[in-house]
């Protein structure tokens, strides 16, 4: 585990699966918090991004089509496990960022993604750790058709970067960032008969 200063906020670098922790800042928060990010699509895990909408399925209904989007689910949990100081994180947005993975070289560039989202990540009770999930976009429908007028329905492999900014009740700074795979191109998404 590697520690490092930047501008008077601590971050911790672990890379496990592609996964970066975010240990608090200078004000000695006194938390370590984690991020992971699973891909989702109508109601299922998927890393298909799907940029082409089919007219009708067999049933005669449209294809579903909608932002595809992430789980990410906050892992956080205390340095120093005999503390009991509350301390409640609230995230403020967040920045995705996205760059075509090593086997998709000629891949489309897509624009990165920004949003000011709210996610509160309340006090810990006791010693304890806790895990909050919000529902994020991995690439809505501005950057599909963007993607689908530079490629068509295309196969391509992304890396997703996602960086989490917000703060302490405290006041200190929090970033942190999760990362994951997905391939983007023409995918059914009719319903099986």
């Amino acid at each position: 585990m590697k520690l490092r200063r930047t501008n008077g906020v601590f971050l911790c670098g672990l890379t496990l699966l592609a996964v970066l922790i975010g240990c608090g800042s200078e004000a000695r928060s006194g938390l370590i918090i984690t991020a992971t990010i699973t891909p989702t699509y109508n109601g299922a895990n998927t890393p298909s991004v799907d940029v082409v909408q089919q007219a009708l399925c067999p049933s005669g209904d449209p294809e579903y089509f909608a932002t595809h989007g992430a789980l990410v689910v906050f892992n956080v949990r205390r340095k120093d496990p005999k503390s009991t100081m509350p301390e409640s994180i609230t995230i403020d947005g967040y920045t995705t960022l996205y760059t075509p993975a090593t086997d998709s070289p000629s891949a489309p560039a897509i624009q990165q993604d920004t949003r000011d989202e709210t996610i509160f990540i309340p006090s810990l009770t006791g010693s304890g750790a806790t895990e909050v999930e919000a529902s994020v976009a991995l690439l809505d429908l501005v950057r599909k058709s963007a993607y689908s007028a530079a490629a068509g329905g295309a196969l391509n492999n992304y890396n997703a970067l996602f960086t989490f900014s917000g703060h302490s009740q405290y006041g200190a700074e929090i970033t942190v960032q999760a990362r994951t795979n997905f391939e983007i191109g023409s995918f059914d998404n009719c319903p099986a008969n």
